[in-house]
């Protein structure tokens, strides 16, 4: 069934390609976009990402297994830890992007592959830890399927990883978009493959995938207390002297210095061009939100309606995360031209899968209430793609501005500022959601 949809879209495209009703010169065509998988270079820097895959998912997987059922051994220490990843396991997508540790800088292929390689193990790690503390404090999960839900993430986090960092490997990563549109149409089949082969090698449910997220989101407000905040302050507090003992080394040319980054940030707050791409970057996060959530609500109903349907299309929904990470690429193309909509939309696109998720992991739930955690959900992936979308659009917004800050080293403090400045701005915005949920769906029930 799924061979068949996918070979009935590539017949019914090509089609119209030949019949002069799609423009070759923007579009492209899916017989001509497949030529470039006979290019050497294009397969051999897919290799090298599915390498780094492997790496981070077994490096990564590792880590988390390790750690995670020692912090479980103190139950103080479990909550906080769990507050503070929730947001916390995705700073190494953000915080990357000013560091002077990849191109233009000199740097040859072994120190580049492994400062990537760092960090695609860090976000592996980090996403592994708080998903094996949640599933076995939170929800009470056995062992057996702790390391099943620990596996899958950890696999996934790490192929998400793996393509978002591929321009921070220069002229050593897999550079899809250098062949245009039709690159990232070929990328999209070969993750779309990947993606599949995961999920069936883990014989993956949908249903089931929804309803742990949904419990998760859930059964984390009961953790949620003032003493997990505070928790949670701490750890970042201790993260911030370990940074700045960090600065005292020569590691300060590339990370810089808290006091540092306070200065630049102050002198930040007066500038209008910062306030501007705050407001360009989070327009396209919100925006993205908006159409994201009006498409998965729509699926949604059709989803909870037609139970005939609902069986043929839920083997389906596992393909549309991460999958769609290509999508900016290829409505920019399609809509001629870099703006606000192409980036919106492909925003929107990225964030149907975790926002589906929620839903319908919560779909017993007030309707009010899965819109919010649903929300807040995709909010960090949103967040993510914002940043790669400006990032490749190169013409403004937190992530242009992030990722013209490295390339000197006396504007690396400012553009760390900068990710310091979007990962608070995701802090308040989930925080905020978070909160007006707890008081309008849980007040009384919980403590703290």
């Amino acid at each position: 069934m799924i061979a068949f949809f996918f070979l009935l879209v590539l017949v019914a495209w090509e089609a119209l390609y030949f019949a002069g009703f799609i423009d070759p010169g923007y579009h492209y065509h899916p017989l001509g976009a497949l030529q470039i998988l006979l290019d050497v270079s294009f397969l051999r820097e897919f290799g090298i990402m599915s390498l780094q895959l492997v790496v981070a998912s077994v490096a990564g997987g590792a880590i988390a297994g390790a750690v995670g059922p020692l912090i479980l051994q103190g139950s103080w220490l479990v909550g906080s830890t769990i507050r503070f990843l929730r947001i916390g396991m995705w700073i190494p997508f953000i915080i990357c992007w000013p560091l002077p540790v990849w191109s233009p800088w000199t740097v040859n292929y072994g120190r580049t592959l492994a400062m990537v390689s760092l960090a695609s193990v860090s976000v592996v790690a980090l996403s592994g830890i708080r998903n094996y503390l949640v599933s076995r404090f939170v929800l009470n999960l056995k062992q057996e399927d702790a390391r099943w839900w620990l596996l899958r993430t950890a696999i996934l986090q790490a192929l998400f990883i793996s393509v978002f960092s591929q321009p921070w490997l220069g002229p050593y990563g897999w550079h899809w978009y250098d062949f245009g549109v039709g690159g990232a149409y070929v990328a999209s089949m070969l993750v779309l493959l990947l993606v599949f082969i995961i999920e069936r090698s883990l014989r993956t449910r949908f249903d089931y995938v929804a309803a742990v997220r949904g419990n998760i989101l859930v059964g984390e407000f009961d953790h949620f207390t003032w003493g997990t905040l505070v928790g949670s302050m701490s750890i970042a507090l201790l993260l911030t002297l370990i940074w700045q003992v960090l600065s005292l080394s020569p590691l300060e040319m590339i990370f810089s210095s808290p006091l540092t980054v306070l200065g630049v940030f102050y002198h930040l707050l007066f500038e209008g061009t910062f306030w501007q791409d705050v407001y360009v970057s989070f327009s396209e996060v919100f925006g993205g939100l908006v159409l994201g959530t009006a498409a998965t609500m729509i699926l949604y109903g059709i989803l909870y309606t037609y139970n005939s349907l609902r069986d043929r299309i839920f083997p389906l929904l596992p393909l549309l995360h991460i999958t769609f990470f290509f999508s900016p690429v290829i409505l920019t193309w399609w809509l001629g031209g870099v703006g606000y909509w192409p980036k919106s939309l492909g925003i929107g696109l990225v964030t149907i899968y975790p926002i589906l998720e929620a839903f319908w992991g919560l779909r017993d739930r007030s309707p009010g209430l899965r819109l919010l955690l649903a929300i807040d959900n995709a909010l960090p992936y949103a967040v993510v793609m914002m940043l790669f979308s400006e990032a490749m659009a190169s013409t403004g917004g937190l992530g242009f501005s992030m990722m013209k800050a490295h390339i000197y080293s006396h504007t690396v403090p400012e553009g760390i500022a900068v990710a310091l400045t979007t990962i608070a701005l995701l802090v308040v915005f989930s925080s905020t959601l978070r909160s007006l949920a707890k008081r309008l769906y849980f007040s009384g029930q919980f403590q703290g």
